[in-house]
């Protein structure tokens, strides 16, 4: 089961499009939303932002 920080980290995430943006939102430092994060490949960097990698399409 999933964890409800890890399911908030990965929509501010995919709403924001930046770790620190979304770090941010979460009250939270860029390291430390880094650090709780599950699954690094389900983003790619674009640019100065993020997007789901191909892998992460469900």
């Amino acid at each position: 089961m999933i964890d409800r920080i890890y399911l908030s980290i990965l929509n501010e995430i995919d709403q924001k499009k930046t770790l620190t943006a979304a770090a941010q939102a979460l009250c939270l430092t860029q390291p430390a939303l880094t650090h709780r994060s599950i699954g690094p490949r389900l983003w790619q960097k674009d640019g100065h932002g993020l997007i789901r990698s191909l892998n992460s399409s469900a």
